[in-house]
C-alpha cells in the first residue's frame, strides 16, 4: 500500500509455502514490479514454478520480466535455474514480445548460467556491472538481458542498503512526451468578409 500511495502499481507473485528450519510457514521466494503509474502497463504474466517465479508485464513498448531462482544446491539438472529457464521460454512466447528486458536474482553467475543461456538463445544480451551483486560476495548472480541492449545505458550498482543483493538500475532513454493540456490553436475563418 506504502509503494501505491507513492504513485506506483504493484505486481507480485509470492514463491510456494515451504517450513523453514524451526518448521514454520514460509514462502520460499518471490518476485516484485512496481510500475510508475505515469507509464502505461498491461498483461502480467505470471509462471510460478516448483521453487522459482517468474513475472512479466508490458510497461509501454517493452516486455518487463523478473525472475527468482534459488541457489542450486542438488546439483542436479533439474533445478530452479533450469526451471526458470522453461519459464522464460514460455513467457516470452505467450508474450509475443518483440522487444524484452529481464532482470532477476538468478543465482548464477552470467558465463555460466542456464537462465542467460537461454536468454541469449531467444536472442537477448547479457548486460552486467561486473562487481559483486551481494553486499558479501564477489559473485554476480544479479544481471539484466536484453533483446534491443542498443536502447539501454550501462547497468549500475544503487548504494542502497534494502536486502542482502546491491540494487541494480539500468536506464532506457524514452522520447519525452507533452503531457501538458492545451487549447487547440484556432483554426481558419471561413466567415464571409462585410461588403
Amino acid at each position: 500500500r506504502a509503494a501505491q500511495r507513492r504513485g506506483y502499481k504493484v505486481y507480485q507473485l509470492a514463491g510456494n509455502t515451504t517450513l523453514d528450519r524451526w518448521g514454520q510457514p514460509r514462502a520460499a521466494g518471490g518476485v516484485a514490479m512496481l510500475i510508475d503509474n505515469r507509464l502505461s502497463c498491461c498483461n502480467p504474466l505470471y509462471k510460478l514454478g516448483s521453487c522459482s517465479q517468474t513475472l512479466g508485464i508490458w510497461v509501454e513498448d517493452w516486455f518487463v520480466c523478473t525472475f527468482y531462482a534459488p541457489p542450486d544446491r542438488s546439483n542436479r539438472r533439474d533445478n530452479a535455474q533450469t526451471e526458470v529457464a522453461e519459464q522464460i521460454t514460455e513467457i516470452l512466447h505467450e508474450s509475443q514480445a518483440q522487444r524484452w528486458l529481464f532482470c532477476g536474482d538468478a543465482n548464477e553467475i552470467p558465463g555460466d548460467s542456464t537462465i542467460a543461456a537461454a536468454l541469449v538463445a531467444q536472442g537477448g544480451t547479457t548486460l552486467q556491472i561486473n562487481r559483486g551483486t551481494r553486499w558479501q560476495s564477489d559473485r554476480e548472480i544479479d544481471w539484466f538481458n536484453c533483446n534491443d541492449h542498443s536502447l539501454c545505458l550501462q547497468p549500475q550498482c544503487v548504494e542502497l542498503h534494502v536486502s542482502d543483493h546491491v540494487p541494480l538500475c539500468l536506464q532506457i532513454p524514452v522520447r519525452d512526451v507533452n503531457l501538458q493540456i492545451q487549447a487547440l490553436q484556432m483554426g481558419p475563418n471561413w466567415a464571409k468578409p462585410a461588403g
